[in-house]
């Protein structure tokens, strides 16, 4: 539709559509700002869908419609299992994912289920996300990768063979392998 969003670290929400000057959207400097009130210090990671754009930042998730930020989600005014958002993801059967530094958030209009260590998942502090050919999801954290598949999680360490534990990036290859970006090459 003509429109770019760019996240910033510091500078906020940058605005480009077609034809028009770049438009600047800060945060609110107000020390008495609700947990309600726009929240993009530190905008980590966006994803636009059909509903609207979803902005990722240290300070929780924030929904962006028709120019207008509705809604921010934080640990505050939600169950949001923590503020510091790494990535976000949406899956093909149209879940909405929430990589937090403590946890895994799944998006239900009524909250958001939490998954974490105690589920299985290979660490807390998610950093990215992919959907293989069979519609698994592949987690990378600082604890490894996990693959999330018929509702349970089998982790991988350095124990089954990966360099690292750290888990920057995974990608889904056409030939159904699974690549890892981590500290000690890719896996």
């Amino acid at each position: 539709n003509g429109i770019i969003y760019i996240g910033t670290l510091g500078d906020g929400l940058i605005i480009y559509r077609e034809g028009q000057k770049p438009q600047q959207i800060k945060k609110k400097e107000n020390k008495n700002r609700t947990p309600n009130d726009l929240s993009i210090k530190n905008i980590k990671t966006l994803l636009l869908d059909k509903a609207g754009l979803w902005i990722g930042t240290d300070e929780g998730l924030t929904f962006f419609k028709d120019g207008k930020f509705v809604k921010v989600y934080t640990t505050i005014n939600s169950n949001l299992s923590n503020n510091a958002i790494n990535e976000l993801f949406k899956d093909s059967a149209g879940n909405f994912w929430i990589a937090t530094t403590d946890g895994l958030n799944l998006f239900r209009e009524d909250g958001f289920i939490t998954y974490d260590i105690s589920n299985g998942l290979s660490g807390n502090n998610v950093l990215s996300f992919c959907e293989d050919h069979e519609k698994g999801l592949w987690i990378g954290t600082y604890g490894g990768i996990s693959y999330f598949g018929k509702g349970k999680f089998k982790t991988y360490s350095m124990k089954e063979g990966m360099p690292t534990n750290t888990a920057f990036g995974v990608y889904p290859a056409k030939d159904g392998r699974i690549w890892v970006a981590c500290y000690g090459g890719i896996a």
